[in-house]
C-alpha cells in the first residue's frame, strides 16, 4: 500500500502547525516533521515543529522527498519519515509542494492531498515572519484539494479539520479508519 501524504500549506501564522497537531491528536495521523537549518524559536521544541540541524547535516538530494529554501534556510524531509500504515500530515511551503508533486510518479509512489489554510487576521504574528511570506510562490486556490478559511473560532477550525480529515480517510482508507 502506498502512503498518503496530506500537505498543509499557508502563510505564516495561518494555523498549519496547529492543524497538523490537531489531526495527529484526533485522527492519529503520522506527523512528518521537516528538518531545517534555521534557528529554533523560543516556543518551539526540537522534533515537534521541526528537527533543527546545521548546514553540515543536510543529506544528499536523493534521500529527500521534498526540499525548499525559505527565509534563507533549508527545509526538507526524507523518504524514511513516511508511514504506509497511517495517513501522513506534513506542513510544507509552496516550493516544497511543487518539489514533492514532481515526485508523485517516481518509484516512491504516494497519494497526495493538499490543503491550503488561509487567514486574513495576522494579529500577534511576528513581522519578520510575515515579511518572509513575500518569498512564497503563488499556487492558485483551485489547484488545492481543499481550501480552508481560519478566520473564525478555534472550534470552527477544529471541526472543519476533522470533517476534511474524515473525508480523506474514507477516500484512502489505508488503516486509519475501519469500515
Amino acid at each position: 500500500m502506498k502512503p498518503t501524504i496530506v500537505c498543509l500549506v499557508g502563510d505564516s501564522g495561518s494555523g498549519k502547525t496547529f492543524a497538523s497537531m490537531h489531526l495527529q491528536k484526533v485522527l492519529g495521523w503520522n506527523a512528518i516533521v521537516s528538518y531545517t537549518t534555521r534557528k529554533k524559536r523560543d516556543e518551539e521544541t526540537d522534533g515537534k515543529e521541526h528537527w533543527f540541524v546545521t548546514d553540515n547535516d543536510v543529506p544528499e538530494k536523493s534521500k529527500m522527498c521534498a526540499y525548499t529554501v525559505f527565509g534563507g534556510y533549508q527545509y526538507w524531509t526524507e523518504w524514511n519519515q513516511f508511514s504506509k500504515d497511517k495517513i501522513n500530515v506534513y506542513v510544507i511551503d509552496e516550493k516544497g509542494l511543487i518539489d514533492l508533486r514532481a515526485k508523485e510518479q517516481t518509484p516512491f509512489s504516494f497519494n497526495l492531498v493538499t490543503i491550503k489554510i488561509k487567514r486574513q487576521h495576522k494579529d500577534g504574528i511576528d513581522k519578520q515572519r510575515i515579511a518572509r511570506d513575500k518569498e512564497r510562490v503563488n499556487i492558485p486556490d483551485e489547484l488545492y484539494d481543499y481550501v480552508l478559511n481560519n478566520d473564525y473560532s478555534i472550534e470552527a477550525f477544529k471541526a472543519t479539520l476533522y470533517l476534511i480529515g474524515k473525508c480523506i480517510e474514507r477516500k484512502y482508507n489505508n488503516g486509519s479508519t475501519k469500515r
